[in-house]
């Protein structure tokens, strides 16, 4: 007797919840933009609409005596920065021949079960990648890697804010050339022994006068040489506290009392000088990763493949990447050797 629909389907959920929680694990802006407060969800709507204050409400008069006219000019804070939704799905499916070559109950849902944990693993490596160096052009999930050529709307730019021009939400930074629409930024210049630590102390300090949140940096997430450059630098005076209460146990180097942690998607072939992003400083009061009601790592099923003997099912990703708040972030760049 084959396994029944409603037991596969509550079954494969579990697994893919549990899955789900495995891709926190495995990549660290998913398990610090949960651990931070910066994941959000929605019932609904065509795009995400977050308000974004990139303006001076009024000007300041400057009295020498107290009689001259005020400047009575105000204008409104706010404006809108809209994200659409980026929706994605993987198929899981299982041949006819396949179920009947592994009958019983358990053996469908440990085949089953196997799909499914690959097509997770697969999913949240493409999210991961490109959230971190925009390298899935085409997907609809923006990323933090903004200076890609072509590509002219990743959050975070290797370059002084004064030249920053991305567009964010809509948003220009050209046009809200402001310090909470530019993010931090140092150049490296291929030397982290030389540039390393300073740049990271100069982003921390550009960050810490204009962020939002109750601390300047949640995170600091960096490529595999910059990280083992941080460390060596340490070598003599290291330190580390363990997350033991949160992920069971991931052990973690510190700045500033913020966590550095690596991250292989942050090595990126064939990128140069400033191209290259080394360490992402980031504050999950200004970025957020936004999930549909129905649309976080869901499984549906599909039914039989009309025209073929398989039964398929589809897990379904709705979500986006958000900036709120360029000015508390930051990116050291050219920082790997």
């Amino acid at each position: 007797m084959a396994v029944s629909v409603d037991v596969l389907a509550s079954t494969l959920q579990y697994i893919l919840d549990e899955e789900t929680e495995a891709l926190k694990r495995r990549h660290a802006f998913l398990d610090y933009a949960d651990k931070c407060k910066g994941v959000e969800t929605l019932d609904g709507g065509a795009r995400i609409d977050v308000p974004v204050s990139v303006r001076d409400h009024s000007l300041i008069t400057y009295h020498n005596d107290g009689y001259e006219p005020t400047n009575e000019t105000i204008q409104d804070v706010m404006v809108s920065a809209q994200f659409p939704w980026a929706f994605w799905t993987a198929p899981v499916a299982l041949s006819a021949k396949r179920a009947l070559e592994n009958s019983g109950d358990a053996a469908i849902i440990s085949l089953y079960g196997a799909h499914v944990k690959s097509a997770m693993d697969k999913m949240g490596r493409d999210m991961n990648a490109q959230i971190l160096n925009g390298s899935l052009v085409g997907t609809g999930l923006e990323t933090l890697y903004g200076a890609a050529a072509g590509v002219t709307t990743g959050f975070i730019e290797g370059i002084a804010k004064a030249t920053q021009d991305n567009t964010v939400g809509g948003l220009s930074k050209a046009t809200y050339n402001v310090p909470g629409w530019t993010n931090a930024f140092f150049a490296g210049a291929g030397a982290f022994a030389t540039n390393g630590k300073t740049g990271m102390d100069s982003i921390q300090t550009q960050i810490m006068a204009v962020h939002t949140g109750p601390k300047p940096v949640d995170v600091v997430i960096a490529s595999e040489a910059s990280f083992r450059l941080y460390k060596q630098t340490l070598f003599a005076n290291e330190r580390y506290v363990s997350d033991a209460e949160l992920d069971g146990g991931r052990m973690n180097l510190l700045f500033a009392g913020a966590p550095v942690v690596p991250d292989l998607a942050m090595t990126v072939a064939g990128r140069a000088g400033n191209a290259i992003f080394s360490m992402y400083f980031l504050n999950f009061s200004g970025i957020k990763l936004y999930f549909h009601a129905d649309g976080k790592f869901n499984l549906v099923s599909r039914g039989r493949a009309l025209g073929y003997a398989t039964d398929t099912w589809q897990i379904q990703l709705m979500t986006q990447l958000v900036g709120t708040h360029i000015g508390s972030q930051g990116i050291l760049t050219d920082a790997d050797a």
